[in-house]
């Protein structure tokens, strides 16, 4: 009797290792990317956002929300990508809501230092759980190891249309309420009505609005005239600080044929102190170190 050819055996034995590798790898896959958005769809980070203790965690609806607690009106503008941000401020040094508000001014007039430091949490929050998730996804795979060929053909014999029909409509659903409502109580938005989201310019309807403001929504509801007039002194103080730190860095660009240029065998550092909310001198401050040839 003739013998197979080895090369053919051979041939067989490598495609059955390369479909097992590929069915282990897309198993892994599949499950380490549920987990790892699940994972980070109910993550949070807390950190210091304008002056305030903050919670930052990722959203779906495209928006970076500010939730400014029960006597503020919240805030969302868009980030024009599919995830979002929801920001819970809580306890701050500011004591007045005419305080906090021309903070918000202030900063909101140079934002880049907050968004970055909202983008590297959200960053690290999806690498971080992307790793977790990587790791629970070697649970597929491992458990069609530990299981065997024996077990898993007695247990696809004792399969019925009705129990897979059941475990498919099991699994469908549980996946559709974790995604769409992760960890949130029914009873939560069943009593409470969900307030309407303004365009800060309906809102404030005789306030000069800036055009890279105007994407701001002003979350409705019980908002009083005091509030109003509060939110519009805000947007006053904004224009008025986005105005004087813009012409500052244009003096301060000015400012290189008056100041001393370091030698070659020189490095020039730039200090700044007592800087707290103050960001709108950060543009200015590095207008000045630019013009001085500061390099640290």
């Amino acid at each position: 009797m003739e013998q197979g050819c080895p090369a053919a055996t051979g041939n067989t034995t490598s495609h059955v290792r390369l479909r097992r590798a590929a069915g282990f790898a897309v198993g892994w896959a599949a499950i380490a990317a549920v987990a790892g958005y699940l994972l980070f769809m109910a993550d949070s980070r807390q950190t210091v956002i304008a002056g305030h203790d903050a919670t930052v965690s990722p959203t779906r609806d495209g928006y970076a929300t500010v939730d400014l607690g029960a006597y503020l009106p919240n805030v969302r503008y868009p980030t024009d990508h599919v995830l979002g941000v929801d920001i819970v401020v809580g306890k701050t040094s500011l004591g007045t809501y005419q305080g906090l508000l021309q903070r918000y001014a202030l900063i909101g007039s140079h934002p880049q230092g907050e968004v970055d430091k909202v983008t590297r949490l959200l960053t690290d929050m999806l690498i971080s759980d992307a790793v977790y998730g990587s790791v629970i996804g070697l649970a597929g795979p491992l458990a069609w190891i530990v299981v065997g060929p024996r077990r898993r053909r007695e247990l696809l014999r004792s399969l019925t249309p009705r129990r897979i029909v059941l475990a498919t409509s099991a699994v469908l659903v549980a996946a559709v309420v974790i995604t769409w409502a992760p960890f949130v109580r029914g009873s939560d938005s069943t009593t409470v009505a969900k307030d309407s989201w303004e365009p800060v310019t309906s809102f404030l309807p005789e306030t000069p609005i800036p055009d890279e403001a105007r994407p701001l929504e002003i979350q409705g509801g019980l908002v009083t005239s005091g509030t109003q007039r509060l939110i519009d002194s805000a947007f006053n103080a904004y224009q008025t600080s986005l105005t004087f730190y813009d012409d500052l860095t244009r003096r301060a660009a000015d400012l290189t044929g008056q100041l001393r240029q370091p030698r070659p065998d020189e490095t020039v550092a730039l200090l700044v102190a007592d800087r707290h909310d103050n960001v709108g001198m950060d543009p200015v401050a590095r207008a000045i170190g630019d013009a001085g040839g500061a390099t640290v």
